[in-house]
């Protein structure tokens, strides 16, 4: 080993100190691009995947920005998913149009390279009002565990502004809500999407009696659907965490205001975080209103909100799938209903 020898004076005889040559410290290098990039779309959403850079350093977090075509600079969506995930999903985008695209890996050094893509989205569709639905001869598919609600013939609902400003409602029997924030963005879509909204328990445990959606106008009617509506518990990143029960979808639906019951006695504990989970495993698609605004309405119980952040798995089930974290601008119209 080379060492570095120093002469040290004292009041003895002349000393040899030996002292070990410093080791170089590795240097971090920025992360190289992305590999694999791959887009899917949906008539309003957007799916973007990839791969980790095969060079350069290894990335603490992506960069994934969406804009439309010939936007301006700066405009559009970006998303930052830390380094395990390696997908995205951008929702309530305009069918028909096209959207550019780039993600890029960084790290403490800095960032790499960007990788563009493009896509168009396929354009929504929608029946008449008085168009029938398709027919099938599949049998129906049963229902599971009584947390999923079988739907027989369904008939298209007339196209109409669903879930006007509620009146009369008991403020009594609300524990929570935002149905009155003003809603000044497209529906989310349960087309291959789990939904879910969060919100927490005030200073007091409630029984659940149901929760309150505003369901605009499915995308496509067909007569096999299956509509799950579950209570999940919230993990410790804030993600939901596990099922708890499951909810019960009216025996007809259609587009408005509508209630999914819960199972008696289920009781929400004080200071606690939920998540309401919806979504459809058939060939009905349903678009679940939504809100810029975080704030909950008046009359709900003290202590009581509804979570700044939703989630969604880009999955028909939310077995296996990895939860993404929508920001603070989708927020799902929902009132809270207990005692």
């Amino acid at each position: 080993m080379a060492v570095l020898l120093t002469l040290a004076l004292g009041a003895g005889p002349l000393a040899v100190v030996a002292a070990a040559e410093p080791q170089q410290q590795t240097s971090v290098v920025v992360p190289g691009p992305v590999t694999g990039l791959e887009l899917s779309a949906e008539a309003n959403s957007v799916t973007v995947s990839w791969q980790a850079p095969i060079s350069g350093g290894a990335p603490q977090r992506y960069i994934v920005h969406l804009k439309p075509e010939g936007g301006k600079k700066g405009s559009g969506k970006t998303k930052r998913p830390k380094a395990q995930k390696t997908e995205a999903v951008f929702n309530n985008l305009e069918s028909g149009a096209t959207y550019t695209l780039w993600v890029r890996a960084r790290n403490e050094a800095g960032k790499g390279e960007r990788v563009h893509a493009s896509i168009t989205l396929p354009e929504e569709i929608t029946l008449p009002d008085n168009e029938p639905p398709p027919q099938d001869v599949t049998p129906p598919e049963q229902p599971g565990d009584g947390d999923g609600q079988q739907q027989g013939d369904v008939t298209p609902p007339k196209v109409e502004k669903p879930c006007k400003a509620p009146g009369g409602q008991s403020a009594d029997s609300v524990l929570v809500g935002n149905f009155d924030q003003e809603r000044r963005r497209s529906d989310w879509s349960t087309n291959e999407f789990v939904l879910t909204q969060g919100f927490t328990a005030g200073d007091a445990a409630a029984t659940l009696e149901g929760i309150e959606v505003c369901i605009g106008t499915p995308l496509h009617v067909a007569h096999i659907a299956t509509i799950r509506a579950e209570l999940w518990s919230a993990a410790a990143g804030g993600e939901p965490g596990a099922k708890l029960v499951g909810l019960v979808a009216p025996d007809q639906m259609g587009n408005g205001d509508v209630v999914f019951a819960a199972p008696p006695r289920t009781v929400l504990d004080a200071n606690t975080a939920y998540h309401f989970v919806l979504y459809t495993t058939g060939r009905v698609d349903l678009r679940v209103a939504a809100t810029f605004s975080t704030d909950e309405d008046p009359g709900g119980q003290n202590g009581w909100s509804i979570a700044d952040t939703s989630y969604e798995i880009s999955a028909q089930t939310p077995q296996g799938g990895n939860w993404v974290e929508e920001p603070v601008n989708g927020v799902m119209s929902m009132r809270i209903k207990g005692h």
